[in-house]
């Protein structure tokens, strides 16, 4: 699998911000955004092995799930094509007469694309519907949203080994919580992982999490730093991406990272981490997703 075997080792740089130094913490970015120009930041994990599955039971590709603006539509649809698989992506609700950045980008690496009602979408878990897909594509191999599965969380968990440096906690964006989860798998007893939900309203993903690792330790989701809800933004969020990228050089999306980092600056005003600690922040990628106009 030549597409998972050479990837440029992501760095671990450090991140300065007047909270951190005020309550004594250490903070570095895991730049996974780095490792790979079109599968990269947590995505190049998740899909690892549900594309090595596929292949290997001999199915004639992949076929998946995401709205107009999914990172995950985006990297599965260039990682199958990389690896000469074909790919199918479930849309939901989008307008196949204006089509997102992201899905001209999937249809131009050979994703056939296939749109359904926001209602059949919300049914995307449900045995009968999911039948439905099955029996229209019955040769591909379904990876659910977001890729998170078992299988996902066994890729995940591949990230610790890229940290060299020892840490006290390791903090990523969640959505579908499939990255949580695998750094929570692996993580050592005396190390937390945490995960900043980027949806609106309760937490959905805690219960989801610990079934998928078979417990409740070591992790927490934390709510409230949505900034309005899943691919939604501020004037807040877009001033930060703005000033983040002129005193470090790095991009950070709005959907996800810059979200994740904005959380983590109020957390330790919060002194929410412990004193001394070492933080490991997860860039997860998905800058095709950026808002340019952000950074005018």
């Amino acid at each position: 699998m030549t597409l998972f075997e050479t990837f440029v080792k992501p760095r671990l740089q450090p991140i300065f911000n007047t909270s951190f130094a005020e309550n004594n913490i250490e903070v570095s970015l895991l730049r996974l955004d780095e490792i790979h120009p079109r599968v990269n930041g947590n995505k190049w994990f998740k899909l690892k092995y549900n594309l090595q599955y596929a292949i290997e039971n001999n199915y004639e590709g992949i076929a998946t799930f995401g709205g107009q603006f999914s990172n995950h539509i985006y990297s599965a649809a260039a990682a199958a094509n990389l690896l000469n698989i074909k790919s199918i992506g479930i849309v939901a609700g989008a307008n196949p007469q204006q089509l997102s950045h992201t899905l001209l980008f999937a249809q131009e690496k050979n994703m056939q694309l296939h749109f359904v009602s926001r209602e059949d979408y919300r049914k995307k878990n449900e045995e009968a519907q999911l039948a439905e897909w099955q029996k229209l594509f019955p040769q591909y191999c379904f990876v659910p949203e977001g890729g998170t599965n078992n299988l996902a969380v066994k890729g995940v968990g591949e990230v610790l080994n890229l940290i060299e440096a020892d840490f006290d906690y390791i903090v990523t964006a969640c959505g579908t919580g499939g990255t949580l989860a695998g750094l929570a798998s692996k993580i050592k007893p005396s190390q937390k992982a945490v995960g900043i939900s980027i949806l609106k309203g309760e937490d959905q993903l805690t219960n989801s999490i610990k079934k998928l690792i078979g417990s409740d330790k070591n992790f927490e989701v934390i709510t409230g730093y949505h900034f309005g809800g899943y691919a939604k933004t501020t004037d807040e969020l877009r001033k930060f991406i703005q000033t983040f990228y002129s005193e470090t050089g790095i991009l950070v999306e709005q959907v996800y990272t810059a979200k994740m980092l904005l959380a983590v600056i109020d957390l330790a005003k919060k002194k929410y981490f412990k004193e001394k600690s070492s933080v490991v922040l997860v860039h997860t990628g998905g800058l095709q997703g950026l808002d340019k106009s952000i950074l005018v």
